[in-house]
């Protein structure tokens, strides 16, 4: 590439919203769809190889290949911010656009129904079935207490989310109240399975409830995202009929603040505990393993509540404590033991940043009286089943040096 077609390509990024991903918006896109006119990040790139030719064209990327002037010129013709009037004109509101760190499917479907589907463009009618906040068919959903998935009929319809064993039943397994349900495409312990999501409620215990689930295909997942955001919105209006759309969209649904392994100390206790914590929103539950349905402990933190490296002294000769103060356990605190200083500061700022902005969070999860049977494949909680939770690795001051991260017995 000669220093002229170079120059006029770096004057193009800067132009038009060209400096950010036309997908994700990651800062500085080293790629381009020449027939879109776009420039994207290397992680869109490959969903827009994957796309048909007649769509995206060739990838191209602005350091590595050679660059003719009729490819420029193309370029030259489009930009981020047109192909966003084109392509992403009518975004229903139950859509999440992905960001840098979103899973593939999030990006991939994104993709897709823009260019492929043609979903979001400016002479759609918006009559995706997802949009009225109702669907029903065959999902794949992992039993409580154990790695296997059972194929079940989910029926989304009023506000209400069932399942059922066969199509055929006449009574669902359980129902799920919608406006008490959360739901994420950020599933830990599931990066084998790139269409899964997670549905979290509380139950009439109180108890946050996970349950895993994932689709043959990606289009169907996220079909199911949407529409159960669109039923949420829906309650969310009759409930509060002043929000606004743009308002409703933020509540309906929110991804983890943080998760990752932490050791944990019990009270009056001198050994540490390996485990899973998940920081959503102003809840940090912590699991014996990333996929359990039941978490082993919770936190709610309050506007009192505090952070910080006071750690006790026989605790300081682990540099990567912190010590989480909340008026749940007036003394001692919770002590938490990160595996790296990168890791503890993240943790610290993501707690601090959610103490910080706390809001009266309300009651945001509910879970009517299910139909259950008692068996492994239960969606009612109660308590934490008959069964005592597997006895956790545990961590002396003696063997914590030797203590490999992310490692169970």
């Amino acid at each position: 590439m000669n220093d002229d077609m170079r120059t006029r390509l770096r004057s193009l990024q800067g132009k038009n919203g060209n400096d950010r991903c036309a997908e994700c918006e990651k800062p500085n896109p080293q790629w381009a769809s020449v027939n879109l006119g776009i420039f994207i990040c290397i992680e869109c790139s490959g969903i827009h190889r994957r796309l048909s030719t007649s769509i995206t064209g060739r990838v191209y990327s602005v350091e590595l290949d050679r660059w003719s002037d009729d490819v420029v010129q193309l370029m030259e013709k489009g930009g981020n911010h047109q192909s966003i009037e084109k392509w992403a004109a009518k975004v229903p509101s139950c859509w999440i656009r992905p960001n840098p760190n979103s899973p593939y499917v999030c990006r991939e479907q994104w993709i897709r129904a823009k260019y492929e589907r043609k979903e979001f463009t400016a002479d759609t009618n918006n009559d995706q079935p997802y949009i009225s906040g109702s669907m029903e068919g065959y999902l794949f959903k992992k039993k409580k207490q154990s790695d296997e998935y059972k194929k079940r009929f989910f029926v989304l319809q009023n506000q209400s989310l069932k399942y059922y064993v066969n199509d055929s039943d006449k009574a669902p397994k359980s129902v799920l109240a919608i406006a008490g349900v959360n739901v994420t495409l950020d599933v830990p312990g599931m990066e084998n399975r790139p269409n899964a999501m997670l549905i979290n409620c509380r139950n009439e215990r109180g108890i946050v409830r996970s349950i895993f689930v994932y689709a043959d295909n990606g289009k169907v997942i996220m079909e199911w995202y949407c529409a159960i955001r669109s039923s949420k919105m829906l309650a969310l209006k009759l409930q509060n009929p002043t929000l606004r759309k743009d308002e409703l969209a933020t509540l309906a649904s929110s991804d983890f603040t943080l998760h990752g392994q932490l050791c944990k100390m019990p009270p009056r206790q001198n050994k540490f505990q390996n485990r899973f914590f998940v920081l959503d929103r102003n809840s940090l539950r912590y699991y014996y393993d990333k996929k359990d349905a039941l978490p082993q402990g919770e936190i709610i933190l309050r506007r009192e509540d505090r952070v910080d490296e006071n750690v006790p002294t026989h605790l300081k000769q682990y540099g990567n404590t912190l010590m989480l103060h909340t008026s749940s356990r007036a003394r001692g605190g919770f002590p938490l033991l990160a595996q790296t200083a990168e890791q503890k500061t993240e943790w610290m700022v993501a707690i601090r940043l959610t103490i910080d902005k706390m809001e009266d969070f309300p009651r945001q999860y509910t879970l009517r009286p299910s139909y259950t049977e008692d068996d492994s494949d239960s969606l009612s909680c109660s308590g934490y089943g008959d069964s005592p939770p597997p006895t956790p690795r545990t961590l002396t001051f003696e063997n914590i040096e030797s203590f490999k991260w992310g490692a169970r017995k």
